[in-house]
């Protein structure tokens, strides 16, 4: 992992857990940060460490920006990435949780 990206992912998570802004769309009057963790906290959203790894696995381009929009009624993760050739992509990936086996429950 690139040095950028630790320090992108340890300044977002930071934000998250201390309160301080971070980039996310909410209504108006909301306090954006607070969406944001709220959503992680009630497993909402899943964490931003854990969808950088996809995105590492699947793009080879350096993450310049992250953001977290909604989109419709669900959220995503918006990337700026800086492409090898020097293009500068935009990557959406859903912030969704994702879950490792179905509740069906039978407890």
């Amino acid at each position: 992992m690139s040095a950028r990206v630790k320090w992108l992912v340890v300044l977002t998570l930071g934000a998250m857990l201390s309160g301080a802004a971070l980039p996310a769309h909410a209504d108006e009057g909301e306090d954006e940060h607070e969406v944001a963790r709220e959503l992680y906290e009630h497993g909402q959203i899943a964490s931003l460490e854990g969808v950088l790894t996809r995105l590492r696995q699947t793009n080879a381009g350096e993450v310049v920006g992250v953001d977290l929009v909604q989109i419709g009624d669900k959220w995503v993760y918006r990337f700026q990435v800086i492409a090898p050739d020097g293009r500068r992509e935009l990557v959406y990936i859903d912030a969704g949780p994702a879950s490792s086996t179905p509740d069906n429950g039978d407890d």
